[in-house]
This record gives structure tokens, sequence and C-alpha cells, in this order.
């Protein structure tokens, strides 16, 4: 079956799907997407017929771009005649003309011009090619703008038939191939198609594009002898996607990984084959105290710092995470629990090397390991309780130590009680 569009990137393309059409000199065949666009149910129209559902200067400059022009390439925004009069864009490549300049051959696609997005975006012509499959020879013509798209000149060699252009598709991506074989050959596979696939640029690389067609005949036989249609570059649309991934996964002040993190990423550690997995879970102390008394941007100060700490500590392949306000965790792949507990001791060793500066940053930290598959939650947990554990062993030393930092800032006696241990002391 062919890849289909995940989810997400539908949604984001659907506003750039466009309907594809064939015009063999008497009559524009369309594919379904078309057909809904122009709110008909047949899938083959008389030029006239598709002329009258148009405004008239559209009408007139399609008549005559059929009819007496000769350029190749077709570009004209119309409105539709009907009540809603829906905005359009009509994009398409003439493949050939008879002899007094009429077009025998021409596809293309048509695009409601929804939002204020859609105009620049599917202009860029370099990011859609169109294509003509003869389904029986094999041959295929591809537009100027397919062969730009993948990075080649008007002189460049280029694939001529559906075998040779099979070879610039990505191997991971043969299934859609298959697929658009056995619809060309079997009608019970449908008439249209749509999925990503990988194309390989000129310079070698891939890129990720959107493929669409429709067969627009099949003979007796039911075989397809003619199938239209384009590949679009989302590259830019995808790097976008997994940006925006990205800043859902990172936290914005110290760019660490958010809880998000397991919901996204998690399977890809495991994947690693990263076990012995080891967790570091860290709190720093006394934010809370540092954020009443000298204000929340020290307190962000401390945080990235703290955050510094850690990166330029543990130089070892890491995924850092901000679980709360004051909480860290820190998933080490490949790391035994003796590798993990030299982290935690380079760490605090890190940490009381600054006790006097400026800004202190003081740690509380507990390990955990996975030498096999088992439950996360029970791992973390464990790393949690040791840490809380250490934190009320140093709880008073690091009072202290803030304290006398907050003094030294203030230029005053402070007299501070965490108003969280108060209501634990009362609901005692």
């Amino acid at each position: 079956m062919p890849q289909y569009v995940a989810d997400d990137f539908a949604q984001q393309l659907s506003a750039f799907s466009p309907g594809f059409w064939f015009f063999d000199g008497e009559h524009f065949k369309l594919d379904t997407q078309m057909r809904n666009l122009w709110q008909v149910e047949e899938n083959e129209l008389s030029l006239e017929t598709f002329l009258a559902g148009i405004d008239a200067k559209g009408a007139n400059f399609l008549r005559r771009f059929f009819f007496t022009f000769h350029e190749e390439l077709l570009t004209i925004k119309f409105a539709t005649a009907k009540e809603d009069r829906k905005e359009i864009l009509m994009q398409g490549s003439v493949l050939s003309r008879e002899e007094d300049g009429r077009v025998s051959c021409c596809s293309g696609y048509c695009i409601e011009l929804k939002t204020q997005f859609s105009i620049p975006r599917v202009l860029h012509s370099h990011e859609l090619g169109m294509w003509e499959w003869n389904g029986i020879s094999g041959e295929c013509h591809f537009c100027e703008d397919y062969r730009r798209m993948l990075g080649y000149g008007p002189d460049d060699a280029f694939p001529q038939t559906f075998e040779e252009w099979i070879t610039l598709v990505h191997p991971e991506d043969l299934d859609v191939v298959d697929f658009q074989r056995k619809l060309a050959v079997y009608p019970e596979f449908g008439d249209n198609f749509e999925c990503s696939i990988r194309l390989r640029h000129k310079n070698g690389h891939y890129i990720w594009t959107i493929g669409k067609g429709f067969v627009s005949q099949r003979n007796h036989l039911g075989h397809a002898v003619s199938l239209h249609g384009t590949n679009q570059n989302i590259e830019i649309m995808r790097k976008k996607y997994e940006e925006s991934l990205q800043e859902v996964m990172r936290d914005s002040l110290t760019n660490c990984y958010s809880r998000d993190f397991f919901k996204n990423k998690w399977n890809e550690v495991l994947r690693r084959d990263a076990y012995p997995l080891s967790f570091l879970y860290i709190d720093i102390c006394g934010l809370k105290m540092i954020n009443d008394l000298l204000g929340h941007d020290v307190g962000d100060k401390v945080i990235v710092t703290a955050v510094g700490i850690i990166e330029r500590t543990i130089q070892m392949p890491k995924f850092v995470i901000r679980m709360g306000g004051d909480e860290f965790l820190v998933v080490l792949p490949n790391c035994t629990s003796e590798l993990a507990s030299e982290c935690m001791k380079n760490l605090k060793k890190v940490v009381a090397l600054r006790a006097d500066t400026d800004i202190p940053v003081l740690f509380s930290i507990g390990h955990s390991s996975m030498i096999f598959k088992s439950p996360l939650r029970e791992s973390i947990q464990s790393a949690e309780r040791e840490m809380q554990r250490n934190k009320e062993v140093a709880r008073e030393e690091d009072r202290l130590l803030l304290n006398a930092f907050v003094e030294r800032t203030k230029g005053e006696k402070v007299h501070y009680t965490d108003s969280r241990l108060q209501d634990t002391q009362g609901d005692a």
C-alpha cells in the first residue's frame, strides 16, 4: 500500500492539496479533488462546459491559451462563476501542440486560494512539478519545474521511462512504486493515489515530496493508458514541522527537553540499544527562597547556570529533561550504575567548588539504572527518592549557604521560612 502522509503533515498540507486535470484538446479529465472543487460528479468535462464555470475574463484567457497562444507554461487566477465564487489558481504545462498551435495535451492543477499563505506557497513552481506516464509503454514526460525541483537543468539527462524514474526513488519507499504499478494494471486498486515519497536530488541527497496522481484513461482490459500527476517538494514544510515539534519538546528558558520528551523521543532512545540506561534526578535546592527574596530573574539565572553545569560536567551522550520548575532528569544511554554514580560525584564536586561564587547553585541528586527493559516510571521514581533523601540530609547546610548569599546580595539580614514547610508542619 502507498505510504500515506502522516496526519500532522496532511493537516498542514490540506490548504495546498490541489485538484489535478488533464486536457486532451477537447475535454478536461478531472481527478476526485478537482471534481470536488468544481462541484461536479462527472470526471470529464468539455472545454466549453469547463469555461462556462469560471468568470468571463478567465474563460477568454484560457480559450486563447489553448488555441492561439504559444506559451508552454500556464498560470492564471480566476473566480468560479457559481454563487460561492471561489478564488482559484490554475497552473499547468503544455506537453504537446498540433501543427496549427492548438494544444493537444496539457496537464496541471487547480487550487482554491483559501488563505493569505496559499498564493506565495503554490506560486513557488520549483517546489511542484507535473508528470505524464504512459501506462502501456512506460514512457514518462516531466515538466521543466519537475526537473528543476530535483536540481536538473534543461540539458541534463533525465529519466524518460517509469523504470528509469524508479532509480530516483529512495529504497525504503519502493512499496509506493509497487502500489502505482498495481493501480496502473488493476482497476480495483482505484484511479487515484496520494503518498509521501523521497526522490534523489542531482546532488545526491533525497528530498521529501508529496506524490499525487490519477488515471485519466484505461483501455478495454482496464489497464491504465495514461496517468497524470505531480510531486510537490515538502522539505520546507517537513523542516518546519520538525522545528515546531522540537519547540514543543524543548523548555524555552533552558533549551532542555520538556516532559513531552517521553511521548516523542523515548522510543528513539530505546531503539539505540541503550542498555544499561541510567538516570540522574537533580533538584536545584533553595530556588523558591531565591525567587521569593531576590525575584524570578535571579531564580531564572540560577536555573540556566545549573543547566550549564550539568552540560559541561557530564561529557557523555545524554538527554537533559526539565521535569518541573527546579527538577531535572538526566537520561544516560549505555551508562552503568557505577558510571552514573561517578557523574553524580563529579556534579557534587563542581557544586562545592562554586559555593562562594556570585550565584551559588546547590544540587540534590539521586540515581538509578536499568540493565534491561523494565518499567520507566519505577526507575525514575527510584532516582527521585534517593534525591529526596540526600536533600533532607543537606537541607540545613544548604539553607545557611543560600541565606548568606541572599544577605550579601540584599545587604541586610533576612529571616525566611519556606511556606511549603510550614504547610507540611501544619498538616502534621
